[in-house]
């Protein structure tokens, strides 16, 4: 006999409910409660605050954020943290409300002077982050997990790993071991392209709904619980993933986004130098699918071997290409 699995309902509203009692405990309103945008924490906001709450599965995730998040230069926009602690399955955060909305969520409404303008500022501060020293409080502890055994967790894996990583793809996947065989080939290939770069601050999750926009300006970037030292480069991988994901949707439409790495190059040259670009965004798309197929069973939506047979077929490379018009 198996349990049943858990309601949706009754999930949303526990989670709901927790997220109130956090903020009556802090001493903070809990008018017009609503969702909001989570892959992997439950988030509810009010007019004033955003709640973020955790299940424990990347160690000390929140509390390395909101060390992060205490530390930032005033340069580069982000909430201010209220509260972090535990709670009943993880951490939560509880950060004030940045004003404004997602460059994704304004973008349609957006004339192209002001796509340009947004995306220029962003360049510039992804410039800034890339700038601060590296410190010993920038190592990251679910990442430092991820990357010494939990690869099913190694997102923005350093490309060394690889073998790793798909050895411990294969024990999850092994109808995929045509793929990561080549995978593999594909990989040792390029791999000489990272053996002199130098780590810098990285968010890693650059992607357009995780910059939020207001007034005509940026207000802030938000969720940093990736923030970890790594090649700059990491950065405009996945920046350059969610202008895919963005050109894929059926709303896409003439909108310019395909224009958003010309317009970031505009705004930070410095991050599209390496005369081997093309190679290293290859490679860390295929480390980001090996990743995700430790998730997604065979057949299922978006297979991630099938997204690495585009990556090994020379599909990304050519819209790689496009999309930074070389």
């Amino acid at each position: 006999m198996t349990d049943d699995p858990p309601d949706p309902g009754q999930e949303e509203a526990r989670s709901r409910q927790e997220a109130r009692d956090l903020l009556q405990r802090a001493g903070l309103a809990t008018d017009e409660m609503t969702s909001g945008d989570g892959v992997a924490n439950d988030v509810w906001l009010t007019s004033r605050h955003v709640v973020r709450m955790n299940n424990g599965r990347f160690r000390d995730a929140f509390r390395f954020e909101a060390e992060v998040l205490r530390l930032l230069p005033a340069e580069i926009p982000h909430p201010v943290v209220v509260a972090h602690g535990a709670c009943d399955d993880g951490e939560f955060l509880i950060l004030e409300r940045l004003p404004g909305t997602t460059i994704d969520d304004a973008w349609p409404s957006l004339p192209t002077t002001s796509r340009r303008a947004l995306v220029r500022e962003l360049a510039g501060i992804t410039r800034r982050l890339h700038t601060m020293m590296p410190a010993a409080w920038m190592a990251n502890p679910w990442v430092t997990d991820a990357m010494t055994g939990r690869y099913a967790d190694a997102y923005h894996a350093p490309p060394a790993l690889f073998r790793e990583l798909i050895g411990s793809a294969r024990r999850v996947r092994p109808d995929a071991s045509g793929v990561l065989d080549c995978t593999r080939a594909f990989i040792a290939n390029r791999v000489d392209a990272f053996t002199s770069d130098r780590d810098v601050p990285v968010h890693t999750d650059l992607h357009l709904r995780n910059v939020l926009v207001d007034g005509g300006r940026i207000s802030g970037l938000v969720d940093f619980e990736g923030f970890r030292l790594a090649p700059a480069d990491v950065e405009l991988d996945m920046l350059l993933r969610s202008v895919r994901w963005a050109l894929a949707s059926p709303m896409a439409g003439p909108m310019e986004y395909e224009m958003v790495p010309r317009w970031f190059r505009l705004g930070y040259p410095g991050l599209f130098t390496h005369p081997r670009l093309i190679e290293r965004l290859e490679v860390y798309d295929a480390l980001w699918h090996l990743v995700q197929l430790h998730w997604h069973p065979e057949g299922s939506a978006h297979d991630p071997a099938v997204q690495l047979e585009s990556v090994l077929d020379g599909q990304v490379r050519k819209t790689l290409i496009e999309l930074l018009g070389r």
